[in-house]
C-alpha cells in the first residue's frame, strides 16, 4: 500500500449477496482435547460470533480452525475455504495424531507417503470435498477423496464473514458433537476410534463441483512443504488490509511482487525489517503468510494482512505477534 494499511484476515467475500443478520445471543464452543491433549478451550470468535440458520450452528471458519490447531485458507476465485489438517504420529495435538490414525486404515491403498487431510467448502454449496492427500516425490501430490453432504450451504453475515456448519464439518474431521439447548453450547472431542468414510476414490480435484472453475489446482496458501518454522524474527505488530481505494489507493488488487492479493496469504511488509520478498512466514495466531506486498504505510516492525472486504479491514484491530520464516 500506498496507505496505511488496517484489516483481519478472516475467510470471507465482500461481494456476496446471499447475507445474513448478524447474531443477536451468545452461543458458545468447546474443543475438549483436540489441539492439545488434556485441553477445553472455549473458541473465541470475537465479533463475529456464531450463528443459527435453519436450527444449525454456523460459525466462522477461521476462528474455529484456529482454535482446533488446523490450517486454513480462502479462494477468492471460487469462493471456497479450505481447512486442512496435517497427519503426524508423533505430533502434540490429538487431532493431526487422529489423521495419522485415519492414514493408516487407508495404507493398503496409499499412493505414497500420507500428508494431510483437506475439506473444501464453498460459498452457497452445501457438498464440501474431502481429500486424503499424499507426497508422491517432486513435489506431487496425490489424493483419495469424496464428495460429502453438508447439513447446510457455507454462507455470509451482513457483513461480508464467511460462516459454516459446525456439526457436519466437525464432523467430516473426525469429531463428535453435543448440543446442549438450555445454555446454547456444543462440545465437541476426537472420537475415540479413527475412521474414514466409505467410498474414497483417487481424485484430482481440490473443490468441489460448482459453476467456477473444476479444475483448480491446489491452491499455493495451504502450502504442502512449507509448514516447518525456522528463524524466529521477533513480536512484529500486526494490521489489516483489503484492495480496496481506502487500503490500497490506485494499486487496486494488485501486490508489489506476487500479481492479485490474496487474502489468507497475501502481507504486506517494510523491506528494513529484513524479511525477504515472497518469504513465507508463520504468524502465530494466523499461520501461514507469504511477504507478497509493501508499501509507504508499512512500518519496519509491521506487518499487514490482506483481507476480503473494507469492514475487516477497519474492524480487525492492532496487536502484536510473534513471527518465524519458513525453512
Amino acid at each position: 500500500m500506498k496507505l496505511s494499511r488496517i484489516t483481519a484476515a478472516a475467510l470471507i467475500c465482500a461481494s456476496i449477496s446471499t447475507a445474513h443478520a448478524a447474531p443477536d445471543y451468545d452461543t458458545t464452543v468447546r474443543l475438549n482435547n483436540i489441539a492439545a491433549d488434556n485441553s477445553s478451550v472455549i473458541v473465541d470468535f470475537g465479533s463475529n460470533k456464531p450463528v443459527q440458520f435453519n436450527s444449525r450452528t454456523y460459525v466462522q471458519a477461521r476462528s474455529f480452525a484456529n482454535a482446533a490447531g488446523l490450517i486454513v485458507g480462502w479462494d477468492q476465485e471460487n469462493l471456497t475455504a479450505f481447512i486442512k489438517v496435517m497427519a503426524d504420529a508423533d505430533s502434540d495435538k490429538p487431532i493431526e495424531r487422529y489423521a495419522a490414525e485415519q492414514f493408516e486404515l487407508l495404507a493398503d491403498r496409499a499412493p505414497g507417503t500420507p500428508s494431510n487431510i483437506t475439506i473444501s467448502l464453498m460459498l452457497d454449496n452445501a457438498q464440501a470435498l474431502l481429500r486424503y492427500n499424499y507426497d508422491i516425490g517432486g513435489g506431487n501430490v496425490a489424493g483419495l477423496g469424496k464428495t460429502i453432504e453438508l447439513d447446510g450451504a457455507a454462507t455470509t453475515l451482513e457483513y461480508g464473514v464467511m460462516v459454516v456448519p459446525l456439526r457436519s464439518l466437525a464432523e467430516s474431521l473426525g469429531m463428535g458433537v453435543y448440543w446442549d439447548q438450555d445454555t446454547m453450547t456444543a462440545d465437541l472431542w476426537l472420537n475415540d476410534t479413527a475412521a474414514v468414510p466409505d467410498g474414497l476414490e483417487p481424485i484430482d480435484k481440490w473443490i468441489p463441483d460448482n459453476t467456477y472453475n473444476t479444475g483448480l489446482n491446489p491452491p499455493n496458501y495451504i502450502p504442502d512443504g512449507v509448514h516447518e518454522i525456522g528463524e524466529y524474527l521477533g513480536s512484529f505488530r500486526v494490521t489489516r488490509y483489503c484492495p480496496c481505494n481506502i487500503c490500497n489507493e490506485g494499486w487496486g488488487p494488485y501486490t508489489a511482487w506476487a500479481g492479485g492479493i490474496i487474502p489468507g496469504q497475501t502481507v504486506a511488509i517494510n523491506l528494513r525489517s529484513g524479511i525477504p520478498k515472497l518469504a513465507w512466514l508463520y504468524i502465530d495466531g494466523f499461520g501461514w503468510r507469504r511477504a507478497e506486498d509493501t508499501g509507504g504505510g508499512v512500518a519496519a516492525n509491521q506487518i499487514d494482512l490482506a483481507v476480503s472486504n473494507h469492514y475487516e479491514a477497519t474492524h480487525g484491530g492492532v496487536d502484536y505477534h510473534d513471527v518465524w520464516l519458513a525453512k
